[in-house]
C-alpha cells in the first residue's frame, strides 16, 4: 500500500478521493510486479522513519556563524538558512517536493526563523535532503512498475 500511494498515476487519478474520503487501493495480479513494489515501498517506509538513510551526498552544511536561521532561500543548488551557512548541493525537485501541500524544507526551516539551529537540527535537515532526493527516485521505479495497471 505505501509503495502504491506513492505513485504520481495514482495520485493524479485519486486527487479527488484522496483529499475528503479513503480510495481503494489497487493491486496487481502479477507476483513479481507485487513483490517489486512491495520491496520499493519497504525501502520508502524504512527512510521516511529515518531508520535507513540513504547516502546521496547531498545536503552538506557548509559556511561559518551562528547557525541563525534567517529567510531560508535555495538558489544555484544550495539552501540558504542565512547569507553565510547553506546546505550544499540540494537540488531544486528536492527543495520543491511536497508532503501534504507543504514544501518540506522550507516549512521546516520557517518554522525556526530566528533560532540557532542545533547540531541535532543541521543533521536532520541533512538527513531529509538525501531521504526527499531517494523518495523522489523511489517514486519514479513505482511509476515504472504501476503506470499500466493503476
Amino acid at each position: 500500500m505505501y509503495g502504491v500511494m506513492h505513485s504520481s498515476t495514482y495520485r493524479r487519478k485519486y486527487a479527488e478521493f484522496l483529499k475528503i474520503d479513503f480510495p481503494r487501493i489497487p493491486f496487481t495480479d502479477d507476483n513479481s510486479t507485487f513483490e517489486s513494489l512491495s520491496a520499493l515501498g519497504w525501502a520508502l517506509i524504512q527512510a521516511h522513519l529515518l531508520k535507513t538513510i540513504p547516502a546521496t551526498g547531498l545536503g552538506e552544511y557548509t559556511g561559518s556563524g551562528a547557525n541563525v536561521v534567517g529567510k531560508p532561500t535555495h538558489s544555484s543548488g544550495k539552501l540558504y538558512i542565512n547569507p553565510a551557512q547553506y546546505f550544499d548541493n540540494v537540488p531544486a525537485e528536492v527543495y520543491t517536493f511536497r508532503i501534504g501541500g507543504y514544501q518540506v524544507l522550507d516549512k521546516y526551516l520557517k518554522d525556526r526563523k530566528g533560532r540557532t539551529l542545533s547540531l541535532d537540527e543541521i543533521e536532520n535537515v541533512e538527513k531529509v535532503v538525501n531521504v526527499l532526493a531517494f523518495t523522489i527516485e523511489q517514486m519514479k521505479a513505482i511509476d515504472d512498475l504501476t503506470r499500466d495497471w493503476i
